[in-house]
Formats: structure tokens, C-alpha cells, sequence
């Protein structure tokens, strides 16, 4: 259920926007499903077709078009107040992925709500369980024990690498005493 999405006028500009966001000559969303989870936001699937402009990275380019897998974000009709805001959340995954954390890549996002009624953010849609118990429970997921934990030690040492100090990360407060002290 793709909810203000199946609205043919809703399509049409959410279609025009991401054209211009993508920098193609024009998008077409072939599909979209309302994905599980997401208690805070929800989470659309779209199937896009990207015609003209820049070749999308690990998708090769067609007479067609370009096939592009994404997933839209937008915030869920109940929220939490402690919860970055869609825009906050957008500036983290973009920091995070310039530093090299396994993260969906960032597309786009949009603040106008007259696109689609909200802001949202646009990723690369990655396949995968992001179900923490899963995870670590099934070792056909990520490997045994000892390559799980060296996993996250990797992608904890990526997240120590952003600069918390950057422009695009200006809302984040600084921690209340010394995160060192024990």
C-alpha cells in the first residue's frame, strides 16, 4: 500500500521530483510496497526506471532506462519526540556512508511537503536483515561468532571516523562530560 503514492497526481510529482533530484530526463515509478517495520517511519520500496542522465552506480544503463531500486522514507503518523527528524536522520546516513559505513546510499531528500505531503528521504535499496536477533542468532547471515564480531568492530572503527563537527551535522549536541571516563 503505497498510500498518497497511488494518487495518479501524487505519482505524477513525486515522478517530476525525482527526476530533477536524480538529474535524469525523467523517472517512473514501475512499483511500490509498503515495507514491514518502521515504528517511527515508514518505509516505502519503489521501483523506479531512470531515463537519461547520470548512469546510476552499479546499474547498468538500458534503452529502456536505467532500473533503480530505492527506498522512501517519510515519517510514520505516530512518532517519538527523542527521534531525529527525517532531514537529521538523512544528514547521519550521508556522514556515515562518506566514512564508509555499511549504509544504504543516500539519493535525496526532499523538504517540500507539497511533493507528497511530508518531507522523506530517498536511499539505495539494500537487500539484507536488519533484525538484530536474527542476525546474531542465524550464522548463515553474517558468518560465525568471530567474523560477526570483527564485522562490527570495522563498522564501529567507519563510525568513529565521521566528523562530528562537519556543517551538515550541526544539530548533534556535544556529549555531557567525558565520554572516556569510566
Amino acid at each position: 500500500d503505497g498510500g498518497a503514492l497511488d494518487e495518479p497526481a501524487t505519482r505524477a510529482r513525486l515522478e517530476r521530483w525525482l527526476a530533477d533530484a536524480l538529474g535524469a530526463d525523467r523517472v517512473a515509478i514501475e512499483a511500490v510496497e509498503l515495507l514491514a517495520g518502521g515504528a517511527i517511519q515508514q518505509n516505502l520500496a519503489l521501483a523506479l526506471r531512470v531515463h537519461g542522465g547520470p548512469d546510476t552506480p552499479g546499474a547498468p544503463a538500458a534503452a529502456d532506462g536505467t532500473a533503480l531500486a530505492a527506498v522512501l522514507r517519510r515519517d510514520a503518523p505516530a512518532t517519538i519526540r527523542e527521534s531525529r527528524s527525517r532531514a537529521q536522520e538523512h544528514a547521519l546516513l550521508t556522514a556515515a556512508h562518506a566514512a564508509g559505513v555499511t549504509v544504504p546510499r543516500p539519493l535525496a531528500f526532499c523538504t517540500d511537503p507539497d511533493v507528497i505531503g511530508a518531507p522523506f528521504s530517498l536511499v539505495a535499496r539494500v537487500d539484507g536483515v536488519g533484525l538484530g536477533q536474527k542476525v546474531v542468532r542465524d550464522t548463515a547471515l553474517g558468518g560465525d561468532r568471530e567474523a560477526l564480531v570483527e564485522r562490527l568492530g570495522a563498522e564501529l572503527a567507519a563510525i568513529h571516523r565521521i566528523d562530528p563537527d562537519q556543517p551538515s551535522l550541526d544539530f548533534l549536541e556535544a556529549p555531557a562530560g567525558d565520554p572516556g571516563a569510566a
